[in-house]
């Protein structure tokens, strides 16, 4: 048996909870699940009809990503001032644990997949309030 096995188990695990907290952190992960919970109200009490479920699971997928992408791009252009706060200085990028470049690439990219899939699987309307 290698008695080292176990040790870079729990390291590993370490490095995955660390950066799920990361990520965590960077899309305000909180703020996004209500978001989302207010989403899923919306087009449930919205619906004359029984709501349609696959729509509602695109709708709350591209919502999603639109909000995890808004709070990252918040925190790339509000980085100075989140470096001189207590509440918000450990932040990711205050931190120095994500790079500026990091940080505005997943905002672009995480926004424009929440719009394109709001565009193409639920509809424009949707797609332009988010």
């Amino acid at each position: 048996m290698n008695a080292a096995a176990p040790i870079e188990t729990t390291v590993a695990t370490r490095n995955l909870r660390g950066w799920v907290s990361v990520i965590s952190d960077l899309v305000k992960a909180r703020l996004t699940l209500m978001v989302v919970l207010t989403t899923w109200m919306g087009f449930s009490l919205g619906s004359s009809q029984a709501p349609d479920w696959a729509t509602c699971f695109h709708a709350i997928v591209g919502t999603s990503l639109l909000a995890a992408g808004a709070s990252a791009l918040n925190q790339w252009w509000e980085s100075d001032l989140d470096a001189l706060m207590r509440r918000t200085a450990s932040r990711p990028l205050p931190a120095g644990i994500l790079t500026p470049l990091t940080v505005l690439a997943f905002g672009v990219v995480m926004s424009i997949l929440g719009l394109l899939w709001l565009v193409f699987l639920v509809n424009l309307l949707t797609a332009f309030l988010g």
